[in-house]
């Protein structure tokens, strides 16, 4: 929950409520009807790329993609991944892919421009933290540590497997010039890049 800075009128389109970008954070929810009720389903935050923007939910049918160039027009549907469910992860847009991640560790893959779906498979572990990608490398970070590199391909090609040491759940993580940010539930970790210049023993990376 979240109040603007300015007052908006939200406006819905095809089971989606839409906050326009006159606020500074673009809320996307579902309403799902049920027996007597309407609920809502909390999405992760969407990914965007300066035209395509992906959308996730917790509800078959609810997970989307639509061409945006960021403007005041509103977004124009492109294709929609009916079977996926995402938990807590965003969807990754990388190398022509769009990467749906569901929280007990199914990762899906698309096609970003047409929709079409290329793999669909189950990970070592379970997952909350969204995943990253970089160069031709896809990256996701289990709960329990259990670390999966794979290939950025049409197919899905695990290339490794790394474990983080954490007392807690990893819930998120974020990278920059080579280091890993790693958000568990009780503590926060920083691995560096294999040569760190003017690193001394003792500011190794580790828990803070």
């Amino acid at each position: 929950v979240f109040r603007p800075q300015h007052e908006v009128v939200p406006s819905v389109s095809r089971a989606q409520v839409w906050l326009p970008p006159a606020v500074s954070l673009v809320a996307v929810v579902m309403p799902v009807t049920g027996v007597g009720e309407v609920r809502f389903v909390l999405v992760p935050s969407p990914s965007w790329n300066g035209e395509l923007l992906v959308v996730g939910a917790g509800a078959k049918g609810s997970n989307r993609a639509f061409h945006w160039d960021g403007g005041t027009n509103a977004p124009k549907s492109l294709w929609e991944a009916s079977d996926v469910t995402v938990g807590f992860a965003s969807p990754l847009l990388h190398a022509g892919r769009v990467y749906f991640l569901a929280a007990a560790g199914v990762l899906s893959a698309f096609e970003a421009a047409s929709g079409r779906a290329l793999f669909e498979s189950r990970l070592p572990d379970s997952a909350w933290a969204s995943p990253v990608g970089a160069g031709d490398r896809v990256y996701v970070f289990g709960q329990r540590g259990t670390t999966t590199v794979l290939k950025a391909s049409d197919t899905y090609q695990p290339l490794a497997t790394n474990t983080v040491a954490s007392d807690s759940k990893v819930v998120g993580v974020a990278a920059s010039q080579g280091w890993w940010v790693i958000r568990a539930e009780k503590e926060l970790l920083g691995i560096a890049p294999l040569a760190t210049s003017g690193l001394r023993s003792r500011e190794a990376p580790g828990r803070i």
